[in-house]
C-alpha cells in the first residue's frame, strides 16, 4: 500500500507541473484576448495601466495628470 501511495504522489507531481503549465498558457491567452478587445473598444481613450482609470482623448491636462 505504501508503494502505491508513493507512485500516486509521484504521478501527481508530474500532473501538477503539466497542469500549471497549461493554466499559465491559458491565462496568458486570456490576457491577450482581453488586451485585444480593450484595444479595439478603447481606441480613442487614455488608459492608466497601473490604476485602470480610463478617460477620453479630449480630457484636459489637469484631468490627465490626476489619473496618472
Amino acid at each position: 500500500m505504501e508503494e502505491n501511495l508513493r507512485k500516486m504522489s509521484r504521478a501527481n507531481l508530474v500532473d501538477t507541473d503539466e497542469h500549471n503549465e497549461e493554466e499559465m498558457r491559458g491565462g496568458l491567452m486570456q490576457m491577450l484576448r482581453i488586451k485585444q478587445v480593450l484595444g479595439e473598444s478603447l481606441q480613442n481613450a487614455l488608459v492608466n495601466i497601473m490604476t485602470g482609470t480610463i478617460t477620453t482623448m479630449s480630457a484636459n491636462v489637469d484631468i490627465t495628470i490626476d489619473i496618472g
